[in-house]
């Protein structure tokens, strides 16, 4: 296989000017533009206090989020905490979980701890 001459510095520039020197308007009339995609919803807008704003941007920065990212996900746990849409699917597993338990019979180590206390 034959090697490839490597360009010097001062060859790479003058190729990139030979190139940058040419007409490229047909290209760029056929060239094909891609539309931006829309969001699914329309914009919303909130006026927060300065120091408030400053506290996100660093809260986001250092979760490596954008800060719409960071309002949107403060307030689905927000919602989450408070909606009871939300609130029954969330703790619909705990109170399986604390049913199955409720039928077990308590361990004899454990009877022995409760007898214990009650003397």
């Amino acid at each position: 296989m034959p090697r490839v001459k490597r360009m010097t510095e001062a060859e790479s520039i003058a190729e990139g000017e030979r190139i940058l020197a040419k007409d490229h308007s047909e290209n760029i009339r056929l060239a094909e533009r891609a539309p931006k995609m829309p969001y699914p919803t329309p914009p919303t807008s909130l006026r927060l206090s300065v120091p408030l704003l400053e506290a996100l941007e660093r809260i986001a920065a250092a979760q490596h989020r954008k800060r719409a990212g960071l309002i949107q996900h403060v307030l689905w746990e927000y919602v989450q905490a408070h909606d009871p849409v939300f609130a029954r699917e969330t703790e619909a597993p705990k109170v399986t979980a604390v049913a199955a338990h409720a039928g077990k019979k308590a361990s004899p180590g454990r009877k022995r701890v409760m007898n214990a206390k009650s003397s």
